[in-house]
């Protein structure tokens, strides 16, 4: 996805580096409207020429520490501020470093041995870094 996204800067400038733990989901999309006719025929409106990309990140089994992390960086509004603020996240296998922000709720889980997970974390990716 890299090729496909623009250099930009987050709106807050913090890297989050915590490792998945379960296989990370990546969905490409366009920025289009399909309209059906009765006739099945089909239009295809472009909004614009750019990739859509979102990540599915899964935090299964997290410490309580890096639990608050991702909590703190969700709610605290000088930083992720829930949906709205951008922030960096490098790619584990890919290595590049992208402008994402959340696009999910933050649903935490903690279980009786002490671990704490979140499931499938959604980041809309927003651009990139320049490496």
């Amino acid at each position: 996805m890299y090729d496909f996204l623009s250099a930009i800067t987050p709106a807050y400038n913090y890297t989050l580096t915590l490792a998945a733990q379960g296989p990370i989901r990546i969905i490409g999309t366009a920025n289009q409207v399909v309209q059906l006719g009765d006739d099945e025929s089909e239009i295809i409106i472009s909004l614009d020429d750019s990739s859509v990309f979102h990540v599915f990140y899964p935090f299964k089994a997290l410490t309580e520490s890096d639990a608050g992390t991702i909590f703190d960086l969700y709610h605290d509004t000088n930083k992720a501020n829930k949906r709205a603020n951008t922030f960096k996240w490098t790619h584990p296998t890919d290595g590049h470093t992208y402008v994402v922000r959340f696009d999910c709720d933050l649903e935490q889980v903690k279980y009786l041995t002490q671990i704490y997970g979140y499931g499938e974390i959604c980041f809309k990716v927003k651009g990139r870094i320049n490496d």
